[in-house]
């Protein structure tokens, strides 16, 4: 049985949160170290066309100091009582060079996404929400979380500077209803 698609367009707000890790200019440098040694494990076959590291980097205590952050962000943003306990999905690396991008996709079916700038200026390419026309230009620190279904991308990095981030998915554990 197939169900029947209907392909309609939705023009709704989303919530971003912003804020910059206290503690990244002692974990940055060995987030990058770390995302350097993995090299491209994905061969450029995902929506990151760059050096991407293995999609289970949460098994690693540095890259979770990151996600808990990343929940922390959420928590505080977010003005709702507690729904369930935070978890990630995946956690990743990635590496851009100059001629690097990253297709426009979306994080569905996880509920918030996270990009954590572990190397980055605002020269570099910036994280771009094309369904919106917004782009948030990036400093070495910044974490920035948002819908997992808000459609973003990464324009082509035009500098020879390496761009490294960490990026990831968070869902919600939470009992069924009785």
């Amino acid at each position: 049985m197939i169900p029947n698609v209907q392909n309609l367009t939705f023009s709704e707000t989303a919530d971003v949160f912003t804020m910059v890790y206290p503690e990244a200019e002692t974990i940055n440098p060995i987030l990058a170290e770390k995302i350097r040694a993995q090299g491209d494990l994905q061969y450029r076959k995902t929506n990151v066309q760059a050096d991407m590291t293995k999609w289970t980097m949460f098994k690693d205590p540095d890259f979770e100091k990151i996600i808990n952050f990343a929940i922390d962000v959420v928590k505080a943003g977010l003005d709702l009582p507690n729904l369930g306990e935070y978890v990630v999905t995946d956690c990743w690396g990635a590496l851009y060079k100059k001629g690097d991008s990253c297709n426009a996709h979306a994080h569905h079916p996880a509920i918030w996404s996270f990009t954590y700038y572990v190397d980055a200026t605002p020269e570099d390419s910036p994280l771009v929400f094309p369904t919106s026309g917004n782009a948030i230009y990036l400093n070495s620190g910044l974490m920035v979380v948002f819908p997992g279904w808000v459609t973003h991308s990464v324009p082509e990095q035009k500098n020879d500077r390496e761009r490294i981030v960490v990026a990831g998915n968070l869902t919600i554990e939470r009992p069924q209803a009785e």
